[in-house]
């Protein structure tokens, strides 16, 4: 179920989480999960590229890297400056980007074009350099006040450009729920610099003497998205997004925009794994075994994930295009109370209300679709009972 994106057939997430562990010391082969080095928290990284059509229906997991961080020796900050400037890309940790990027690339069809979305993160500039120069588009969160060159105004920066910028549009936000913060609306205000920009290259490794050459270099276009007069107590938006997709119009910055704001549907990704499948409480004692199990818990969070959004944007399809026939039908077995089914099978909206109510959804009128939670438990009931009806019907009797 393939919904194209103007042209651009499927926007790519990719986002680290953390894996926590630490309370269970009986387990081998964890790693640091601390980013300081006085505490020594232990679990595993978890780094999954989700793949989503522009209306945010999830399509499919392409990459999912896992793995034990080696414990962080304490360093000063010159060490750790010599140290990153003496490490290559492929060594560090911030190359799961790009091997999430190339995974992907390798696992979809050639005529697919991907759009990469990151959060601040994936603001590296090797990153950067090679999705274009594998002809793959992104749309990444800047996180540094880069330098850069720009035809009409000469070396400046980042920030100090967007603030001479002129607001081109004012435009009203929606902005999901997150965490403990309510769903809101946003006023922003939109800037973009038209036409390309290069970004100088921080360090070509090994030579001091390039440092500061910009013949290694990348082109993007600028979008700024500004929240003003954010409630109080609320941290304001404020994005300023690279990208190498062509922004040519205002039209094309707000787009640009909307996409970015998808990005939550992986944090929503990591909250089922963590909240519903609870990956995390686990006792299985090895790191190889829990890997295992997050492969597989994984295939369970995005159908979940998949359940919840398809229930809104395909509603009258055929429920077969979501669950098996052995699920669809011992849900109907065990929402009707009979043995009798029908001949054809329920729509996607009805299944996922009964799919609800094994959850602890109250289908009161009014009420909204059940959430991603309310499923994942729902879906834990129904395998239940596809293992008593798979006993019974397999059962020989005489």
């Amino acid at each position: 179920m393939l919904v194209h994106l103007y042209g651009y057939s499927k926007i790519l997430f990719t986002e680290p989480s953390y894996l926590d562990f630490d309370s269970h010391i009986n387990t081998k082969g964890l790693g640091s999960i601390s980013k300081a080095y006085t505490k020594h928290k232990k679990g595993l990284l978890l780094h999954s590229a989700l793949m989503v059509s522009k209306e945010g229906l999830p399509l499919g997991l392409s990459s999912q890297q896992c793995w034990a961080r080696p414990a962080r020796k304490e360093e000063t900050a010159k060490e750790k400056a010599n140290r990153k400037y003496r490490t290559s890309i492929e060594e560090k940790e911030s190359y799961k980007w790009i091997a999430a990027l190339k995974e992907t690339i390798n696992n979809v069809s050639k005529d697919v074009q991907l759009v990469t979305l990151g959060d601040r993160e994936a603001d590296i500039f090797k990153f950067l350099w090679i999705a274009e120069s594998l002809g793959s588009f992104y749309v990444i969160r800047n996180r540094a006040n880069r330098k850069f060159i720009c035809t009409e105004e000469g070396k400046t920066d980042l920030q100090t450009r967007i603030a001479q910028l002129p607001v081109k549009e004012k435009i009203v936000l929606e902005v999901a729920k997150n965490g403990h913060q309510k769903s809101r609306k946003a006023n922003i205000e939109v800037k973009y610099m038209k036409g390309y920009i290069p970004i100088r290259a921080p360090y070509i490794y090994g030579s001091k003497d390039t440092a500061h050459k910009i013949s290694d270099k990348v082109a993007v276009y600028v979008v700024s998205a500004k929240e003003m007069d954010p409630p109080k107590g609320v941290e304001a938006i404020d994005w300023t997004l690279l990208t190498n997709v062509p922004v040519n119009s205002t039209l094309d910055a707000i787009e640009r925009i909307n996409w970015y704001k998808l990005r939550w549907k992986i944090e929503e990704y990591f909250r089922i794994l963590k909240s519903g499948c609870k990956i995390e409480s686990s006792r299985l004692t090895t790191k190889e075994r829990l890997q295992k199990l997050i492969a597989i818990k994984s295939i369970i969070t995005f159908k979940i994930l998949y359940l919840t959004k398809v229930a809104l944007s395909h509603p009258m399809e055929a429920c077969t295009k979501v669950l098996s026939n052995e699920e669809w039908k011992a849900l109907y077995i065990r929402e009707h109370q009979v043995a009798t089914l029908p001949e054809e099978p329920p729509n996607i909206k009805q299944a996922i209300i009964w799919l609800g109510k094994l959850g602890g959804f109250m289908n009161r009128k009014g009420d909204n679709l059940p959430g991603s939670m309310t499923l994942w438990r729902g879906y834990e009931n129904l395998r239940e009972s596809m293992v008593m009806l798979h006993i019974i019907t397999s059962q020989s009797y005489g």
